[in-house]
């Protein structure tokens, strides 16, 4: 069948697809037409974590001593430098079991680009597709290669060609009938043979920013006799029935191998013995064959026990990626990835498997306060949970299941978080996080915290919705917070008035009022800015409470809208840190240790106490926050707090003329006729005035100056 998938893009457009729905859409023809199809990790285009699979490449390359430990302790290493590099980039599987889960359920591969909608895609070749692939690389000499063997044999029929990434071609071929045998590897410089394997399959992202494409629209044809007879390994392999005799597959290699040196091991025979006999089962039966120092890995790890330590056996299988159990596979092998050497000597796999998991998944970094956090992809947006919290190891347990059905205990999802919290440490970038509003190259962005995590972007032009994924800043919730209406063009701050306890003729409170509120949209970033504090006062019936309700609602609404005051300067330190805005409801005393801090959360401060269960660790809170507070008596007396309040009198509405039901505040499920109206008006403001350098102050009336 030919395979016919176009995919249009502006001419010279190169780089990462920014519509990775073509590739499912891709993924679900190939399927449909047989092809079993599987995700790809994709090249991200960072110079030093060039893959989504986050191995960073080396920055001092052959200038830094080695400290792997996988070197011999006998001598220097050969090597110049051992970190974890990706070496194909965008081309390795995602999944745990990689070409072994190829498959062609759409619902699959559905959830598969949903987990990963940037995925590259990766074609099964062999029997079970029905196809092999003759792969040319020119920048090994691949082009000139098949030159000499056209001018031998003759060229090419016409078949599906594919155009690569690094600028070489894909040729696929039939897999002949009832052949069983095996293919090599490569017939020439340049020349490899993708037969019981895979390739990386259009529209995919190459790490050079091209893109693979196909080549026409040919019907699958066979390969010619004499290339099939050069990719064969024997010619007696062919035309045979049955399966392959006693072929160890990939995947099963290290454990079949661990399980053999056991059986060798308890006859007496030394670590010598056990691997020159390896060497040559790796040899004959494994499918791809090992490296040697796996071989000898694995041999020099049975050799070191006695031979009738049956449980040493069993630790030194596990330590080469193997349980050393005769007849038994090693389930745990194959999850710790056993060509790549990592194979989990000492741990629990399922914590190697959910380490692996997330750093395929997320995006770690760390703040200017050493907290560590993760960026992941959910439903198609971004979002980001500090490591270690119940949203990331909710993300993180749910990611296993869906890729492997197998389930974390708490334990498990611990031990992985403690490795992954100690990489977004020292192995990667500084990041720094904010709640509900930040300020980036003069805009200002506001955190909606709806459910696609959508942000709004502020200028003094202009504003707009954007998805989270199209911005700079990095937004974290906290437990409480609730979504931000959708904002809407032609607000009226005029609106909001009407619905405060205020008279017609009023000329006082209303614009200081408006004050606060524009002062609370601007971020806290922002050189010698204070925040004013606001407080309400006025006998019992005066809507003090409704007002601070509707204030709060349209800048940081909070499931707990309105709270007692903190008990000491730690819970507010503790409440800034999880909210933007500070709401404290019915007060009649504030203590001169609560005075002090308010007068730091309005300024700019920091408060450090002792870390709980340590002797020496410190947890420090740096936060500044708008406050706004209200009570029948009034509590800011101290003159350093004054200076920095704006005090607002309501009068008391005669019983005949309150409300029986209460006014709510413009957020869904409890809105009035215009949501989203009233905060448009002041979001502009505030990036204007965050532009500046002029700061308002509040003398002790409580009026700016």
């Amino acid at each position: 069948m030919a395979i016919n998938i176009s995919f249009a893009r502006p001419p010279g457009d190169q780089g990462p697809d920014p519509e990775p729905n073509r590739k499912l859409a891709a993924a679900l023809k190939y399927a449909r037409a047989g092809w079993p199809v599987f995700p790809l990790h994709t090249p991200t285009g960072k110079p030093d974590q060039p893959c989504s699979c986050n191995r960073r490449r080396c920055k001092n390359f052959g200038k830094h001593p080695c400290h792997d430990k996988k070197c011999s302790d006998k001598g220097p290493c050969d090597k110049p430098c051992h970190w974890d590099l990706c070496k194909n980039v965008g081309k390795h599987p995602r999944t745990i079991k990689g070409k072994d889960d190829a498959t062609t359920d759409e619902a699959k591969i559905r959830q598969w680009w949903e987990i990963w909608p940037a995925a590259n895609i990766g074609g099964l070749t062999g029997p079970k597709s029905g196809r092999w692939a003759f792969d040319i690389d020119p920048r090994n000499g691949g082009a000139d290669s098949l030159l000499a063997l056209k001018a031998k044999y003759g060229d090419l029929p016409s078949t599906q060609t594919q155009l690569t990434g690094g600028l070489g071609n894909h040729y696929l071929f039939k897999w002949p009938e009832r052949f069983t045998g095996k293919m090599r590897g490569d017939i020439g410089a340049g020349l490899d043979i993708k037969a019981d394997g895979y390739i990386v399959l259009a529209p995919s992202d190459h790490e050079s920013g091209n893109k693979y494409k196909w080549l026409g629209a040919a019907e699958l044809a066979d390969a010619p006799e004499w290339l099939f007879d050069l990719a064969k390994k024997t010619e007696t392999a062919g035309l045979t029935a049955g399966p392959i005799g006693d072929a160890i597959p990939e995947g099963k290699r290290n454990s079949t191998l661990a399980s053999l040196a056991g059986s060798m091991r308890r006859r007496g025979m030394g670590a010598d013995e056990i691997h020159a006999a390896l060497l040559v089962t790796n040899e004959k039966r494994c499918d791809p064959p090992l490296s040697a120092g796996e071989v000898r890995k694995i041999a020099e790890s049975v050799g070191r026990y006695a031979p009738a330590d049956e449980d040493s056996f069993r630790a030194a299988g596990q330590s080469a990626g193997a349980k050393a159990a005769p007849g038994a596979d090693s389930r745990a092998g194959e999850e710790a990835n056993e060509d790549t050497g990592k194979n989990g000597a000492g741990k629990d796999p399922l914590s190697l498997l959910l380490i692996k998991l997330a750093l395929g998944n997320s995006e770690l970094f760390h703040d200017a306060g050493g907290d560590c956090y993760a960026s992941v992809v959910v439903n198609g947006h971004r979002e980001t949970h500090k490591l270690g919290s119940r949203d990331y190891k909710d993300w993180l347990a749910g990611l296993l299941y869906r890729t492997s059905e197998r389930a974390a205990t708490a334990d498990k999802i611990g031990e992985a978080i403690t490795v992954l919290r100690a990489k977004a440490r020292y192995d990667a970038a500084e990041n720094e996080v904010h709640v509900r509003v930040a300020e980036h190259e003069g805009a200002i962005y506001l955190d909606l915290c709806d459910k696609e995590w959508r942000q709004v972007k502020i200028t003094e032009e202009d504003w707009g919705v954007i998805e989270s994924h199209g911005s700079p800043i990095r937004f974290c919730r906290a437990k409480g917070m609730l979504p931000l209406p959708s904002p809407v063009r032609g607000g009226d701050l005029g609106e909001l008035r009407a619905l405060l306890n205020l008279p017609e003729n009023d000329k006082e409170n209303w614009p200081v009022i408006l004050g606060w509120l524009v002062a609370a949209f601007r971020p806290c970033n922002s050189e010698g800015f204070d925040y004013p504090l606001l407080a309400l006062h006025g006998e019992q019936g005066a809507a003090k409470s409704s007002a601070q309700r509707l204030l709060r609602d349209l800048v940081d609404p909070n499931k707990a809208t309105l709270r007692a005051a903190p008990k000491d300067e730690r819970d507010l330190a503790i409440a800034a840190q999880h909210g933007r805005i500070i709401s404290c409801d019915n007060l009649t005393h504030l203590t001169e240790n609560l005075s002090n801090a308010f007068c730091r959360l309005a300024t700019g401060g920091g408060f450090a106490t002792r870390e709980l269960f340590t002797d020496e660790g410190e947890v420090i809170f740096d936060a500044q926050r708008p406050v706004i507070l209200n009570g029948i008596a009034e509590v800011v007396v101290k003159s350093d707090l004054l200076d920095r309040t704006i005090l607002v009198y309501f009068q008391q509405i005669q019983k005949n003329k309150r409300l029986k039901k209460r006014v709510e505040s413009p957020i869904p499920g409890r809105s009035t006729a215009n949501p989203g109206r009233f905060i448009v008006g002041g979001k502009r403001r505030a990036a204007k005035s965050s532009t500046g350098r002029r700061t308002g102050r509040v003398a002790a009336h409580g009026r700016f100056r």
